[in-house]
């Protein structure tokens, strides 16, 4: 994981994923894809499975309750708002656990994964994971890193939906994994080896190819120098990827997420010269939007709250990406500067309140140098902060 320089203004999360693995013109409005309904079918699917929210059963002989009126609870809160969220869905949640509970990560030791739902949420199962890794590392995984069946199918097996994020990145001949040279065919490949892997797996599990790529920190990112290439080149090579894993070799069970970094001022949109809807691929190569942001105590914003870091690019998102389902792919807030628990408090507050359309949050919880060089992003940095999550993860929204 590389650290955030100093430099850095903003609040912003940048957590290298490739080093989580040990071995292994743009047309903005298309009309809404067939990939729509099938993402939000899987939301439905997924929270099924992990205790979605049950129709009230009939009385013995098959009449309704007396007057057929819903049961206690059932009724709206007061104003019409319904505390689930959008159209009271379930809200998957989960983290990408680091190795501090049991000196090895997830998902390859699940016991870390009941460590931390023990510690963080009385006990409660995460119903999503998150994990990551590279597309080439001498180091990591000998070569080019093949799909990782292993690792997703733990996560598959403790019934919980995997979030992969796979980035384009590699520790040799760099020049070759550029987005132009992606989109060119160069890792051509590759990307069909994988991709057949994952269609071999079977199980549904969202992907998110080089996210991020409004920041500076990733050699994808149009951002971070001119030998990137443009926004133009990004959305093209994302769309190759697309192209060959899902219509090409036809893995239907990945599902796509386009996953950017929080832009709270707008100032990585101004100083690149790239929106983030420049970025996007387009609605009928996503499935899923997400976001990464991190309270880090930065200047000049400071200690933020939870809507102040998210809410403006949620906003954005909701507005060009329409009818797609939101996540957060990485959260985490430092100790530093303020009260982290009130932090954590006030996040599940405001969730359903200014962020209906989110249907999954999955904590970072890994202590690695991120903005501000802070290190406490785990929820149990503090057994304050711990409690916080604590009660509001216990609440049946998730």
């Amino acid at each position: 994981m590389a650290s955030r320089s100093l430099v850095i203004l903003l609040c912003l999360g940048v957590f290298a994923l490739a080093l989580v693995v040990t071995a292994s013109t743009v047309e903005i409005d298309e009309e809404t894809s067939i990939q729509d309904s099938v993402a939000v079918d899987d939301v439905e699917e997924i929270a099924k499975s992990m205790g979605k929210k049950k129709t009230p059963k009939k009385h013995k002989g098959g009449k309704k309750h007396k007057g057929g009126k819903k049961q206690k609870g059932g009724k709206k809160h007061k104003g019409g708002k319904n505390p689930q969220g959008s159209k009271g869905k379930k809200v998957l949640w989960g983290a990408l656990v680091g190795s501090q509970f049991t000196g090895s990560q997830a998902p390859s030791d699940w016991n870390a994964v009941k460590k931390f739902e023990k510690k963080n949420a009385g006990g409660k199962k995460v119903t999503a994971l998150h994990h990551g890794g590279s597309w080439y590392s001498r180091t990591g995984c000998g070569g080019y890193c093949e799909f990782d069946s292993v690792g997703l199918g733990n996560i598959v097996k403790n019934k919980a939906l995997p979030v992969y994020s796979w980035g384009s990145s590699s520790d040799t001949n760099p020049e070759q994994f550029l987005n132009a040279a992606i989109a060119s065919g160069q890792q051509r490949d590759y990307i069909v080896r994988w991709a057949n892997a994952a269609k071999a797996f079977g199980h549904k599990f969202l992907l998110v190819p080089m996210w991020e790529m409004n920041g500076d920190w990733y050699p994808w990112s149009p951002k971070s120098g001119g030998a990137t290439g443009s926004a133009a080149d990004y959305v093209n090579a994302y769309r190759y990827i697309y192209n060959i894993v899902r219509k090409e070799v036809g893995a239907t069970n990945v599902l796509f997420g386009w996953v950017p970094n929080v832009d709270p001022t707008g100032e990585w949109a101004r100083t690149s010269g790239y929106s983030l809807q420049s970025m996007y691929p387009g609605n009928a190569y996503v499935d899923w939007v997400g976001m990464d942001g991190y309270n880090g105590n930065v200047p000049p914003l400071g200690y933020v709250s939870f809507t102040q870091l998210f809410g403006s690019t949620y906003k954005q998102l909701v507005k060009f990406a329409k009818k797609k389902p939101v996540f957060i792919q990485e959260v985490g807030c430092t100790e530093t500067g303020g009260s982290k628990s009130k932090w954590i408090k006030s996040m599940f507050a405001d969730l359903p309140k200014h962020f209906p359309k989110i249907q999954m949050v999955l904590w970072y919880d890994r202590a690695d140098p991120g903005p501000g060089d802070h290190t406490d992003w785990s929820i149990e940095s503090s057994k304050k902060s711990s409690k916080a999550f604590k009660a509001g993860i216990k609440s049946s929204r998730y």
